[in-house]
């Protein structure tokens, strides 16, 4: 009787250590579970992402598109709360700012999202959500519309060229064919006024 409860007690030890064991080897190094809740749809959304990762990059690639409007942490669109599954207490973060850490006990992050329910189409609306991903290619000053550039053929409209090189390049394009129109054009002289300037940068 004392042999079979001994035995019984090591078969239980040997399980404990071998589902720990699995535990272990079931969470991949350098990876958290993320579950975003009450999404606009309703359902929750669960990923796994590298330790680091941005959370609302993380959102645009899991299909929850949280509110965002400057995606530098001053519009407080992108507020969201991570909860804490053993105590139910709320952490308020702003999630274009936030990287994702893993809890001490591996368990998943929860991110309740419920707020872009209500601030889903009214922050989509503002005129700041144009400054999206890539938009320092998309856009093109109103006083440039229409130029063509001088190494492609195309409008700038059409061009994924940053504006800063879409400028320089125009520009350079223009002071050229001054000069050849008229002789005594200087470019250097501050008085010749340039046609591509934007209004504050014009001599008057």
């Amino acid at each position: 009787m004392l042999r079979t409860t001994k035995a019984s007690q090591v078969r239980i030890l040997l399980l404990v250590i071998v589902s720990s064991i699995n535990e272990l080897v079931a969470l991949t190094p350098g990876e958290v579970t993320v579950r975003f809740t009450n999404t606009v749809n309703g359902q929750d959304v669960e990923t796994v992402a590298p330790v680091g990762t941005n959370l609302l990059n993380l959102g645009d690639e899991a299909g929850v598109r949280l509110p965002r409007a400057c995606r530098n942490g001053l519009c407080n669109s992108c507020i969201c709360d991570v909860v804490d599954q053993a105590t139910g207490t709320r952490t308020t973060i702003k999630a274009c700012s936030t990287k994702i850490m893993p809890h001490s006990d591996g368990s998943p992050i929860i991110v309740d999202v419920y707020r872009m329910q209500k601030k889903q189409d009214q922050v989509l609306a503002k005129s700041m959500s144009r400054f999206d991903d890539g938009w320092e290619t998309s856009f093109v000053p109103d006083y440039k519309r229409g130029q063509t550039s001088s190494t492609s053929g195309e409008t700038y409209t059409q061009q994924g060229v940053p504006p800063w090189e879409q400028y320089s390049g125009a520009r350079a394009t223009q002071t050229k064919a001054i000069s050849e129109q008229d002789s005594n054009f200087d470019p250097s002289n501050p008085i010749f006024d340039d046609p591509l300037a934007a209004p504050w940068d014009r001599i008057w």
